[in-house]
């Protein structure tokens, strides 16, 4: 389970009634059925805003301009561009979110 905390990430907004912050969440899946189940679960989790959702970049970027995203949870085997495209987007920000990645993939190479 994802955690909001600190240390993830110092723009977490929205106080809960423990005092503890929200983290604004991403989801980056291109399977609908998984990216559904696990959009179901972030809304349910404590402490998490699931801010959206969406299979590329396009909506996921524009959101990072305004500042929206704590957290990303980045599929690495995107069909269109590829998470590990993506993620180097993300690091380029000036103030990059903090990224879980999603593999159902086992290889040294994506480990």
């Amino acid at each position: 389970m994802i955690e909001a905390s600190a240390e993830l990430s110092p723009r977490q907004v929205g106080p809960r009634a423990n005092g503890a912050k929200e983290l604004r969440v991403w989801i980056v899946e291109d399977h609908v059925i998984f990216r559904d189940l696990l959009s179901d679960y972030l809304r349910n989790a404590e402490g998490i805003t699931l801010v959206g959702q969406s299979d590329d970049e396009i909506a996921l970027l524009a959101a990072c301009a305004r500042g929206e995203i704590d957290a990303v949870v980045l599929d690495l085997n995107l069909t269109q561009n590829g998470g590990l495209a993506i993620l180097e987007k993300l690091r380029r920000l000036s103030h990059p979110p903090a990224v879980m990645i999603l593999s159902a993939t086992v290889t040294e190479h994506s480990i």
